[in-house]
């Protein structure tokens, strides 16, 4: 640990002391504090956390007229936590709540079960799924606000039936959409982690993911089976995907998949060959903020999710 913060309820720091030079500037609730007006930085609003109000009216303020359009968290901090300065999402929290405590006790039944059995191949399984929980907690400190749609049924203009997707609304919220179940929970829940990283990023005129390869795909679908136990996780590779998926992930796939591995730092001639797309040479895909919404704390988050 190389820096400690004592809080009060609405963020102010009673006690800041750290180890080096280096101060972190994302603090109460993950959010960033701008050392010179001292207001933290929510995305919709700043907030003053010795006042405890926001610099700023609530734009959903008629959904909760009994709090005021400046209180934060409905003057509740302790049991609340407004990610973004608009609005406080319960219903999301909750269900996602569920299923993380599912994958625990799917982690515990697989462990009962080899040490009973002694079916040690379970333990690929019980691997992924721990992984799977501790990176859900990059999600939980993101700055990045998203929501749940549970009952989630699409086709894509092939008319092709997903089961799941993520996309960017015009708010800038990622809805994580799937079928209510918690193996394809998981599987759109990859997908966001690798929003975190800088592995994919979204359009922002569609809202639709870009940087997706299938090796991202090959990770998902890992996790989703290590819930499931449909497939073995340690058959799941590039073969398998376009074996049982060519017609989604393949070259020629509905949803447009790149055959070689992309990320928010390939250059912009190596995304118009995975995407057919048309981004101007000379730089990286990260650098088109206008045209593409991406995780700006990519790197802190990939040192966390490596465990450096």
């Amino acid at each position: 640990m190389s820096q400690f913060v004592w809080y009060a309820p609405y963020g102010e720091s009673l006690v800041d002391e750290h180890l080096t030079t280096y101060e972190n500037p994302f603090k109460f609730s993950s959010k960033e504090l701008d050392d010179v007006t001292g207001l933290y930085d929510h995305g919709a609003r700043n907030r003053n956390p010795i006042t405890a109000v926001w610099y700023g009216i609530d734009e959903l303020f008629e959904k909760y007229p009994e709090n005021g359009p400046y209180s934060y968290c409905g003057g509740n901090p302790v049991r609340y936590f407004d990610p973004d300065g608009r609005e406080i999402e319960k219903s999301s929290l909750k269900i996602w709540n569920n299923h993380k405590k599912s994958i625990i006790k799917k982690i515990g039944n697989l462990t009962k079960q080899m040490e009973k059995t002694g079916n040690t191949a379970l333990q690929s399984r019980v691997n992924v799924l721990k992984n799977v929980v501790d990176n859900m907690s990059i999600m939980e400190k993101s700055s990045q606000v998203y929501s749940l749609d549970p009952k989630y049924e699409g086709f894509d203009e092939k008319r092709f039936y997903f089961e799941g997707d993520i996309s960017l609304d015009d708010k800038g919220v990622i809805v994580i959409k799937y079928n209510g179940k918690t193996d394809q929970f998981i599987h759109e829940i990859i997908h966001c982690i690798q929003f975190e990283i800088g592995e994919l990023a979204f359009v922002r005129s569609t809202g639709r993911t870009i940087a997706q390869d299938i090796f991202d795909e090959i990770a998902a679908y890992i996790a989703e089976n290590a819930f499931s136990g449909n497939y073995n996780v340690n058959d799941i590779n590039t073969k398998w995907i376009l074996d049982n998926y060519n017609d989604v992930y393949g070259k020629e796939g509905s949803s447009n998949t790149a055959q070689e591995k992309v990320d928010i730092t390939s250059t912009s001639s190596t995304i118009n060959r995975a995407y057919g797309t048309n981004i101007p040479a000379g730089g990286f895909l990260k650098h088109f903020k206008k045209n593409f919404y991406y995780q700006k704390q990519y790197k802190q988050n990939l040192k966390e999710y490596k465990n450096e």
